[in-house]
C-alpha cells in the first residue's frame, strides 16, 4: 500500500546504507585502530578533530592527516597494513533495529552500502551476520574518488538502472550529503539535524514508517 505522505514519493526502488554511524556505531573500533598505529610511532591518541576526520574519509585519507606526505605516510600505511584493521571489526557495535529493518525491506526493495571503507566491508558483513542482506556493496576501492564525488550512488543506480527519485541514501555525514545531492538521490540524514536532507531520522527504526507498507 502507497504511503500517501511519504516524503521520499513513493517510487522508491533501492534503500542505499553508509557504513560508519549508520549501520554500525564504529567509534570504539575506529579510534582503537588508529590509536594502535600512533602508538607504533611513538605518537599520542588522536584529538577530537582528527577523529571525526577519520568517521568521514577514507583509510588513505586518514592517515595523510595523521602522518603529513612523503616517507613518514609511506611508513604508516605500512605500519597500518601489518596491523590490519580485522581484529577491531568486532568491535563495531550494530545499530539497533538494523536486522528487523534490513528484513523488512528485503523483500521489496533492492538493499546496497556505500562506504568510504576500503577492504574491510567483507568482514564487516560476515562478522556481524549481514551476509545475504545486500546486493551491492560499493566501497571506495570500487570507485575513482571516494564520497563526497558521487561515483559510488551512480554505481548502485546504474546497476538498477534507477533514476535519483527511486533511490533513498541513509548517510550521517557532510561527505553523505554532498554525495547525495550531485547524484540527485533522496537522502535520509541519520542522527545529525546539521545535515540538509529529504528526511531526518534519529533512529534507524523510523524508516519502516516513513516507507510505509510496500
Amino acid at each position: 500500500m502507497e504511503n500517501e505522505t511519504n516524503p521520499l514519493g513513493n517510487d522508491i526502488k533501492a534503500v542505499v546504507f553508509d557504513c560508519d554511524g549508520v549501520m554500525f556505531d564504529s567509534a570504539e573500533a575506529n579510534r582503537r585502530y588508529y590509536d594502535a598505529v600512533l602508538a607504533r610511532f611513538g605518537k599520542p591518541p588522536m584529538d577530537e578533530q582528527d577523529f571525526a576526520y577519520a568517521h568521514m574519509h577514507t583509510a588513505f585519507e586518514t592517515l595523510e592527516r595523521l602522518f603529513g606526505s612523503g616517507e613518514g605516510l609511506k611508513k604508516a600505511l605500512k605500519a597500518a597494513k601489518d596491523l590490519t584493521y580485522f581484529p577491531f571489526v568486532r568491535l563495531m557495535r550494530m545499530e539497533p533495529y538494523l536486522m528487523h529493518l534490513l528484513t523488512w525491506l528485503k523483500p521489496n526493495y533492492h538493499l546496497a552500502v556505500a562506504t568510504n571503507r576500503t577492504n574491510t566491508m567483507d568482514a564487516v558483513i560476515s562478522e556481524h551476520g549481514l551476509t545475504g542482506f545486500f546486493d551491492l556493496v560499493v566501497t571506495s576501492m570500487d570507485v575513482k574518488a571516494p564520497k563526497p564525488d558521487p561515483g559510488q550512488l551512480y554505481k548502485i543506480m546504474e546497476a538498477y538502472s534507477l533514476s535519483g527519485d527511486q533511490v533513498a541514501y541513509l548517510g550521517d555525514s557532510v561527505v553523505d550529503e554532498q554525495a547525495a545531492r550531485t547524484a540527485g538521490v533522496k537522502f535520509v540524514a541519520v542522527a545529525n539535524p546539521n545535515l540538509e536532507a529529504d528526511v531526518h531520522i534519529k533512529m534507524l527504526v523510523e524508516m519502516e514508517d516513513i516507507l510505509g507498507r510496500p
